[in-house]
């Protein structure tokens, strides 16, 4: 997605041109560096200094507004976070808010990363991607749980006015009793703090996870709320539903009950929400899955004897030991099943299978160009 152009609208407003159209005029700030220092717009308009590293953190920790005000220190002109090519990894980029029109629902694109330089590094990569499909938004979500990366399309639902809630599991298929780590996304786009909960329906969230179904967050702000689900033994299609239930409603004489969009329903009476589903494999997918794990784990072990080595490096010199890709990949094979199943059918040839795997982990999980190094001469 691009960055604000000549006149873009943020949160419905107005804003000033970005830097590259500035740039074609002869103004706008210049190119900053990794020690350049940096300045945010508060509420109160005075103006407080960052360095770029922790303005990229504020922003990663959804700490800044999406139409705060920053700008390189001693220039001139105030823009977007979104604007700057130094910041825009680390914000979230929502064009329907940029426009000013405000869907019931909205299809984009989610990137969730426990490791900053990862997290940043495909934000960079995928955001201007050159696919068919053009996300309506682009989130970069730091997970502060140790976790996967994970890079997928979701979707946004109003579920209050101009308030909007989506919601992404790790997997859509999961081992009987395995954990279902559960990231429920709030967003704001009003111009006035909010506060609004869901209430759960089809399942009972653990144990003091039921705030996390809640949201309070100021003008043109974002937020996530991740918590482990446990999921049932019972091998089947399993729904997590999120519903409310408005004034309004409540006092209808009746409401149909239906289906608005795809993924989105519509409770009755007083109540609207969405809902995601999962499931539980049955013992013989589990045997399956196991056996490719497994089948996938030995082969990286030969690879990396094949190569006589005991680190994969990266583009810049960095060394990933052997043992640590190796406790690594078998986690992320057993984080995902549903990766393993939608490569057993996307692969006819069974003997890409384990390949097709290793590639999707090194592509997620390291940066571009890792691979073995060079055997010893």
């Amino acid at each position: 997605m691009s960055p604000p152009g000549d006149h873009c609208l943020v949160g419905g407003r107005e804003a000033e041109p970005g830097p590259a159209a500035a740039a074609q005029t002869g103004g706008g700030p210049q190119a900053t560096g990794p020690a350049a220092r940096w300045e945010l717009a508060d509420p109160g308009g005075v103006p407080t200094p960052f360095a770029r590293e922790q303005l990229v953190e504020a922003l990663l920790n959804r700490s800044v507004s999406m139409n705060a005000r920053v700008r390189p220190q001693g220039s001139g002109q105030w823009y977007v976070p979104e604007a700057f090519p130094e910041l825009e990894p680390a914000c979230a980029s929502v064009s329907f808010a940029r426009s000013g029109v405000w869907p019931k629902q909205a299809s984009g694109m989610v990137v969730i990363s426990s490791s900053v330089p990862r997290l940043l590094d495909l934000s960079k990569k995928l955001r201007h991607g050159n696919g068919a499909r053009k996300p309506e938004f682009f989130l970069p979500i730091l997970n502060k749980d140790p976790g996967v990366t994970m890079v997928t399309w979701t979707q946004l639902f109003a579920v209050w006015d101009r308030f909007y809630v989506g919601c992404v599991l790790e997997s859509h298929y999961v081992k009987p009793g395995q954990p279902l780590n559960v990231f429920l996304i709030g967003m704001n786009c009003s111009d006035k703090e909010r506060t609004h909960a869901l209430a759960p329906s089809g399942f009972k969230p653990p144990d003091g996870a039921r705030p996390l179904l809640g949201f309070t967050l100021s003008p043109f702000a974002w937020d996530v709320n991740h918590f482990p689900l446990g999921a049932p033994a019972d091998a089947q299609q399993h729904t997590l539903g999120f519903r409310t239930i408005s004034t309004a409603g409540k006092v209808a004489t009746a409401a149909a009950v239906g289906i608005l969009t795809l993924g989105t329903f519509v409770y009755a009476p007083g109540h609207k929400g969405f809902s995601v589903s999962y499931k539980v494999l049955e013992p013989k997918s589990v045997q399956s899955i196991v056996s490719v794990e497994e089948s996938a784990l030995r082969a990286l072990h030969a690879a990396f004897q094949e190569h006589q080595a005991d680190a994969l490096v990266g583009p810049g010199g960095d060394r990933f030991p052997k043992d640590r890709v190796l406790e690594w990949f078998k986690y992320y094979l057993g984080a995902n099943p549903g990766m393993i199943i939608h490569t057993l059918n996307a692969e006819k040839d069974r003997s890409k299978v384990v390949p097709s795997l290793f590639n999707q982990f090194l592509s997620t999980e390291f940066p571009d160009g890792t691979w073995f190094p060079p055997a010893p001469s």
